[in-house]
């Protein structure tokens, strides 16, 4: 039987992870020199396969233009099965096969203060936060900014409070204080309190309010257009290219709810512009938060990789605005993702 897909957002991940199983184990890795394997665009000739759109994409580290007989083709077809009105039915998926180089870690320099230039972890800060606290001396706003949380994994785990510089895109660099980072549960996340006043000075619109895309609007409609706030050029246009979905992003291991995206600037996602955020049109053609990148892959800098700014994401961050505060409490409703820079 096969129905036509459609695979709801919180499928994709049992997808992906039986996926996995299949073809991931040491045997088929060695038979076929499978480095992953997602749903994603098909192509054909650098262009998208509009009759096999959405497909299983295995990723390997070699791509042949002619299988040499000590090599086995890949199947052109694989079955995935889901419930449907109570019962497991079978779908038929095409598949494309994608050599990829390594996906490495990918803005503007954000180091420890006082450290020397050999142990600068370069990244991008992302989006800014903001939030009220009440307390017996009333209330208070505090603002910080999150980026991702690659760049410090040596750091203890849980709440810190390390002094940070940030180089600014307009003015004299600035500092704030890391509070937390983490890369456990697929996410890839850090928090750096700053002053609201460094910011403006940086240029930027503390006013401006931007809306988030959901995982079932990224779900349903993922082949949207959007724009990458990239602080080492003006912002790239880019297409995403996958639904949201678990994936393996090399040395960063297995993150949650990454999309893909594809730029026709060659150097839209080079190394350094992780944790920028990515902004997508919504139906209303205005642009939301998106996601925050992770990832590029080494010499294609035209592929980048984001992890949606989803609950998960913000829950996270806004329990770490809770525990930093500690006692004092927070107001409720006052955290909220300002918009991204």
């Amino acid at each position: 039987m096969n129905d036509p897909l459609q695979i709801q957002p919180h499928e994709y991940a049992d997808v992906i992870q039986r996926l996995r199983r299949r073809f991931l184990t040491t045997t088929q890795r060695l038979r076929w020199g499978i480095d992953d394997v997602y749903l994603g665009i098909a192509h054909r000739d650098g262009k998208i396969d509009d009759q096999r759109e959405l497909a299983v994409v295995f990723q390997v580290t070699k791509k042949y233009q002619r299988l040499p007989s000590s090599v086995d083709r890949l199947p052109a077809q694989v079955v995935v099965y889901l419930w449907r009105g109570g019962k497991r039915r079978r779908y038929y998926l095409a598949t494309d096969v994608e050599e990829v180089d390594e996906i490495v870690p990918s803005g503007r320099w954000l180091y420890l203060t006082n450290a020397d230039t050999s142990t600068r972890r370069r990244v991008t800060c992302g989006c800014i936060l903001t939030w009220q606290t009440q307390s017996q001396d009333g209330p208070q706003t505090f603002w910080a900014v999150a980026t991702v949380g690659h760049a410090w994994g040596e750091l203890p785990v849980g709440p810190t409070d390390i002094p940070v510089t940030i180089e600014s895109r307009f003015g004299p660099p600035f500092t704030g204080r890391l509070i937390a980072s983490t890369g456990r549960n697929g996410l890839d996340v850090a928090m750096v309190i700053v002053d609201p006043e460094s910011l403006r000075v940086d240029g930027i619109d503390l006013t401006r309010r931007q809306r988030w895309l959901t995982i079932g609007e990224l779900t349903d409609d993922y082949r949207r257009t959007g724009q990458s706030l990239d602080v080492l050029q003006d912002g790239v246009n880019l297409e995403i290219e996958t639904p949201p979905q678990p994936r393996q992003l090399g040395v960063l291991g297995i993150k949650q709810q990454i999309i893909q995206a594809r730029s026709e600037n060659g150097e839209a996602f080079q190394p350094g512009s992780s944790g920028t955020i990515w902004l997508l049109r919504d139906r209303e053609n205005s642009f939301a938060l998106a996601a925050i990148q992770l990832a590029t892959r080494r010499g294609d800098y035209s592929v980048g990789y984001g992890q949606v700014l989803d609950q998960n994401v913000f829950d996270w961050l806004r329990q770490t605005a809770i525990d930093f505060q500690k006692p004092v409490v927070l107001v409720p409703r006052s955290f909220t993702i300002v918009r991204g820079f």
